[in-house]
Formats: C-alpha cells, sequence, structure tokens
C-alpha cells in the first residue's frame, strides 16, 4: 500500500466497480411480440375468411343464420344491412377454417326458405327454424364477394360430362325452367331457361341432360313440346291425352331418337322443339347405352335377370329357403356365382314368373361361376367380348339395374384371393340380394366380372372372355 493512501489529509479515492449486465429485459417486449402472434394465429385457425354475400332481398335471414353445403354448416352468417343505395341486401359470413375452399369463383348462394306449390314443396326444415343460406362450391380463383341467386338453381350441381342443348320452338307454351325433359316418360333431363332468341324470331329454350341419359341423345333425335293437355273428338268418343301434372303447370319436353339412330352430339348442340309428334317418332325403338356418371360415356350396361332360387330341406318337416339375386345373359345361357345358384344341390329357380328345376338346367361350376343351360329371350345377351379379367385391383363400380344406385368400389378396397378372383374389403358389406350383379370398371367401362356375396362380404368372380 502506497504512503499517499495511508495519509489522512489525502482526498479520498472512488472504487468503480461495472454494473451487471440486464440484457434479459429485451426478452420482455420479444416474449410479448410472440405472444400477440400467437393469438393472430390462433384466431386465424380457427376462423375462416368472412365473405360478403349481396342480395336482391333478405328473406328473413338474421345473424347467426348457418351457411350450408351439401345439408352441413360450413359457415355463419355474422351481418345482415342494407347496401349504401338501399336497393340491396348485404350479407357477411364467415366460413368455417375446413370450408375455405368455398369462397372461389363460380360459387353459387341464395336463401333456402318454405316453398310450396303444386307441382312440389321445399325449404321446409325451415318451418320450424330459421332461414338459412346454401351454397354450391366453385372451382375458380379465390374470391370474397358474391351475388346470391334469386330462386335456387334448377340444376344444382350440373355435371362436366351432361349434355346442353338448345331448342328453337315457335312459341313458349307453359314451358318454364325447371320442366322436365323425358324419354318414353322417364325424366332424363331438365329445362334450364326460356327466353326470346337474340334476335326475337324464335323461343329459345336450353335444356340439360344428365350424363347417364346423355348417348339417348343423337344428332337425328326428334323434340316435342308436351306442355299442356291434348283432346281428340271422333266417332270412338273423346281422347284426351296428359303427360303429366308437372307437365300441364310447369310444362315438359319429350324427345326420341331413330332406329338405327345417328352420331352423337356435342354441347351446344341446337334442335328444333316440334309442337306435337308424329306418329313414326312413337314407334322408334333404338338399342342405346343408358349409365352411370361413374363409368364412362356410352358404357353399355349389362341386361341382367332377376332370378329367385329356392331350396328346400328336411324330409318330415319340409323347410323352403329363398334367396334373389341377378344372373347375366350370355349366348345360350346365362351365368351367376355357384353361392347364389348352386350345381350340385336339388333346388328350382324362378325366371320371369317361370319355376324350372335346377337340374333340368344343366348348371355348369367353373372358377365359382355358374352356367345354367337357358335360352332367355326376355334380356339382350351380353358379348363376352366386352369383358375381360383385371390384372392388378382397380376401381370399379357394381351395378344391376336402373332402379338400383351403383356402388363404388375403389381399388384400394380389393385383395386378389386367386388367380380370377378379388375380395372386398370387409368394411364394405352388401346385400344379400346384390348377390350376381355386374362389376364394372371405371377405367374402360368393360365388365370385370360377377359379384359373390356371402354373409355380407363381397368377392369379385372374373368373367372370362
Amino acid at each position: 500500500m502506497s504512503e499517499d493512501a495511508n495519509d489522512p489529509t489525502s482526498p479520498p479515492v472512488a472504487l468503480v466497480r461495472p454494473a451487471a449486465s440486464r440484457r434479459w429485459v429485451w426478452l420482455f417486449p420479444v416474449a410479448a411480440l410472440l405472444f400477440v402472434v400467437a393469438l393472430v394465429m390462433t384466431y386465424v385457425v380457427k376462423h375462416g375468411p368472412v365473405i360478403t354475400i349481396n342480395m336482391s332481398h333478405g328473406h328473413g335471414i338474421k345473424p347467426t343464420a348457418p351457411v350450408r353445403c351439401r345439408g352441413i354448416v360450413v359457415g355463419e352468417v355474422i351481418d345482415v344491412s342494407l347496401g349504401t343505395g338501399l336497393d340491396e341486401v348485404v350479407v357477411k359470413a364467415r366460413l368455417d377454417p375446413s370450408a375455405e375452399s368455398i369462397a372461389r369463383a363460380g360459387s353459387r348462394f341464395w336463401v333456402v326458405r318454405p316453398r310450396v306449390s303444386i307441382t312440389g314443396v321445399g325449404g321446409l326444415d325451415t318451418l320450424a327454424g330459421s332461414h338459412y343460406v346454401e351454397v354450391i362450391p366453385g372451382h375458380g380463383p379465390p374470391q370474397r364477394r358474391f351475388v346470391a341467386l334469386d330462386e335456387p338453381p334448377v340444376v344444382a350441381a350440373m355435371d362436366p360430362d351432361g349434355l346442353e342443348i338448345v331448342l328453337d320452338s315457335a312459341e313458349r307454351g307453359s314451358l318454364r325452367a325447371g320442366a322436365p325433359i323425358t324419354y318414353r316418360q322417364v325424366r332424363v333431363g331438365v329445362v334450364r331457361s326460356v327466353g326470346l332468341a337474340g334476335d326475337a324470331s324464335t323461343v329459345q329454350v336450353r335444356g340439360y341432360i344428365e350424363p347417364r341419359f346423355a348417348m339417348l341423345v343423337r344428332e337425328d333425335s326428334r323434340f316435342w313440346n308436351v306442355s299442356g293437355a291434348a283432346w281428340e273428338v271422333g266417332l270412338k268418343g273423346v281422347r284426351f291425352e296428359l303427360e303429366s301434372l308437372q307437365a300441364l303447370l310447369d310444362g315438359g319436353i319429350a324427345f326420341a331418337t331413330p332406329d338405327p339412330p345417328g352420331g352423337g352430339v356435342r354441347n351446344g348442340q341446337r334442335f328444333r322443339l316440334h309442337a306435337r309428334p308424329e306418329n313414326r317418332w312413337l314407334r322408334w325403338r333404338p338399342s342405346l347405352p343408358v349409365g352411370t356418371r361413374l363409368l364412362p360415356a356410352g358404357t353399355l350396361r349389362p341386361d341382367l335377370v332377376r332370378i329367385t332360387v329356392i331350396r328346400r330341406s328336411g324330409r318330415v318337416i319340409q323347410r323352403e329357403q329363398r334367396s334373389k339375386g341377378w344372373l347375366l345373359p350370355v349366348e345360350g345361357g346365362l351365368i351367376g356365382p355357384s353361392d347364389l345358384v348352386p350345381a350340385n344341390e336339388e333346388g328350382e329357380i324362378e325366371i320371369d314368373g317361370q319355376t324350372h328345376a335346377l337340374a333340368d338346367l344343366k348348371p355348369e361350376e367353373r372358377k365359382g361361376l355358374v352356367r345354367l343351360m337357358i335360352d332367355h329371350q326376355g334380356s339382350t345377351a351380353w358379348s363376352l367380348d366386352a369383358s375381360r379379367m383385371m390384372k392388378n385391383p382397380e376401381d370399379c363400380v357394381v351395378v344391376t339395374d336402373a332402379a338400383t344406385a351403383p356402388v363404388l368400389v375403389g381399388a384400394v378396397r380389393l385383395r386378389r384371393s386367386s388367380p380370377a378372383a378379388y375380395e372386398v374389403d370387409d368394411a364394405l358389406a352388401f346385400d344379400a340380394d346384390l348377390s350376381g350383379a355386374a362389376v364394372m370398371s371405371r377405367e374402360d367401362g368393360a365388365l370385370v366380372g360377377l359379384l359373390s356375396v356371402d354373409d355380407g362380404k363381397g368377392t369379385i368372380l372374373g368373367v372370362e372372355p
């Protein structure tokens, strides 16, 4: 120690030590910022986009009213107000995050409310509850502002494989949007719009034909108006004709295709709409493919035969077991699963109201299929040249007749059980009545097998060409 330090007369010397670092204080604003970001992200994740829907009328729509798509709630109305010009209603709705893709160009919105007419009713679910907004999703680029439809669309969802046609008529009659288009009195399409042509020389009717019936329309098809009623007075009395009540009120269009039919048509094909049909049109009976939108356009569906198999057991107390299914008509016989038609058992089979002993039909079994030697006149024989074996699992469609909805079977549900058979995943159960149904390929529409059903489990049995 120096002498100066011990000298009482010397001035004091300050000892300076550096202060401890407090850089951690900056963590507070950083943490606060991260917290705010987390709140914003949470809000965005839990809340979808807000869209604006302009309507000509509110129709009683209120905040908290649901927005629905295919019967599922996908959003909620959050605000309803008049537009700045007081000539429209502005509805703001928030979509669920999972339904954000609905906010795209082409989406169509309208208010669902009760509708009652002679031809039908609609929106009955709003009688007990509030009105709501229905939407059909579009496929365009993202969009946040829309104009609602005043009325529900005539065709809720137009399949791109459907056929749009234009009919020119001298007068409207009672035709209106929503009127049916029929083939042999079976509804195959709908009238989308009715109005004057651009030069007012004709009435222009735009129609839409469903995809599975599109092949019925050919370049030489003839269309006529079935609106209203017609009567004829003669020596035999008064003849009164009425297509249907809906045709009387909304109008309707029927058409026929000649035999042999002409070439196919494309969207926008124009036809003349006649006031009444010629007698020869009503006698046309062409053979045309009627398919399903699950299969390629023009796919010919097999004309399956509905059958009932009767098995009897017991000697003292006889029991009868009945099972129903389908058989495929081919040249010289009928083919079906052996589980449905046993080859080595005694029994009977009912076909077209007639009962045959199985033994008399000489059943022949091969690879799970049975062939019955019977010439069936009521159905068109299926050409086995239009059949093929599946080399690998592929998307298929199970079909029977026009009254039964087709069943889609994805390739992921198939597992090869033998060179000529594929088992269907147990998760997809089949009704026993579907045994013998035709299985068609979604790729090319070929017949790739017949369905065998055993206690709900399905197996596709290949039909060799």
